[in-house]
């Protein structure tokens, strides 16, 4: 049955009569995007199979859709955020969906993918028992890797997802595996504070704006010093002076980052 729309792709909820389990489909519509390679991304989705990454099972096409047979899922992040409100009044769920995506991210970029497209609507909460989440660690998931490349392979091409996408690649400068970062950034943004750092509607031309005033990109702080150093890390305009994977890593798994006297609820283990 249906289940939602993207731009460019439906999807619908399924059952895979050979294995009888639940399963989403992705129809992506061949006009609307031409460059899509729905092998390669079940190439690189196999290549980073873990219980991080959401699974592929199958790809086919038809005369005018790309059909990705995917793992099931309840719900994405955006759509949470939506029925929920911002999770900045409970960042025990904030801190798990937080660390869950990180390993995903470690798990990718050691792997030498570079995902290009992170955002709260590739982000998956699926084998919930609950509205809550509580078992996060087995609900989390990291998927839409319908942009992904090698590192190795990396180019230069624009990517039109503005609201996610590193300040590099929308000037159209040549941009390596740290726009996976700033991404990242945004969407723990939208997630803490139900916005962008933009603002609640942010225009693209906005957006443009922004990011083109390095010393005028203000945005909300949260008051956790650990966090806003996150932030801070992440949502670098310049890339040279953002955060490098092994130095987000480094502070992420850090349990002892946080000051507790300070943090008491974020330096909780969720």
């Amino acid at each position: 049955y249906y289940f939602e729309k993207i731009i460019y792709m439906d999807i619908y909820k399924a059952v895979d009569k050979k294995s009888d389990q639940q399963v989403t489909l992705k129809f992506i519509n061949k006009d609307k995007f031409k460059n899509y390679d729905m092998r390669k991304e079940k190439e690189i989705v196999d290549l980073c199979q873990s219980e991080k990454i959401l699974k592929i099972y199958d790809c086919f096409e038809t005369e005018k859709n790309f059909i990705v047979e995917q793992e099931s899922y309840e719900t994405n992040l955006y759509e949470y955020i939506k029925e929920n409100g911002p999770a900045q009044d409970n960042l025990s769920f904030f801190k798990g969906v937080f660390l869950e995506v990180a390993k995903a991210l470690k798990f990718i970029y050691d792997k030498g993918i570079m995902h290009r497209c992170i955002r709260t609507n590739h982000i998956f909460l699926v084998n919930s028992d609950n509205e809550d989440y509580d078992d996060l660690k087995n609900s989390v998931k990291l998927g839409g890797f319908n942009f992904a490349i090698y590192i190795r392979d990396n180019k230069s091409e624009p990517l039109d997802t503005i609201f996610y996408t590193a300040p590099e690649i929308i000037n159209g400068e040549e941009y390596n595996e740290k726009c996976d970062l700033w991404s990242f950034g945004i969407t723990l943004y939208q997630l803490y504070f139900g916005k962008f750092p933009y603002g609640f509607k942010p225009s693209k031309y906005m957006v443009v704006k922004l990011i083109g005033d390095e010393e005028g990109f203000n945005y909300e702080k949260t008051n956790l010093p650990a966090l806003d150093d996150i932030f801070n890390g992440l949502l670098q305009i310049n890339p040279k002076k953002r955060l490098t994977h092994e130095q987000f890593f480094d502070l992420v798994f850090n349990y002892d980052f946080m000051d507790e006297q300070e943090n008491p609820e974020f330096k909780k283990k969720y």
